[in-house]
């Protein structure tokens, strides 16, 4: 094997490496009034407590709050019971909509 072929077989290891790494590493928390178009697309974990919510067939939309900011949360109906008032560690992607930067959730966590 010469060093062309090994070092091509060492590149396709390092870039399969970062991707299996870029889609399981957690972001960092981020204050909610931090989300800006820069985000657009990308993951992020923020934490709040649910203002309000409302329900359509498919999915629910929340307003979450932190103690600086609040953005909109769609998540697709599940088992678990959302209250206003609980506290979410949601992760998820960033996502606009009529002009509002709003999350995907991915995760959410009850606190």
């Amino acid at each position: 094997m010469n060093l062309l072929t090994l070092s091509f077989i060492i590149s396709i290891l390092g870039i399969l490496t970062l991707l299996i790494l870029s889609s399981t590493l957690e972001p960092k928390l981020t204050n909610i009034n931090e989300i800006n178009s820069k985000y657009l697309n990308k993951k992020v974990k923020i934490q709040g407590t649910i203002n309000s919510i409302k329900n359509y067939d498919e999915f629910q939309l929340l307003t979450l709050k932190d103690s600086i900011g609040e953005i909109e949360v769609l998540v697709e109906k599940s088992p678990i019971k959302l209250q206003k008032s609980q506290t979410l560690i949601v992760t998820g992607r960033v996502n606009q909509y009529k002009d509002i930067l709003q999350i995907i959730a991915n995760e959410i966590q009850i606190r």
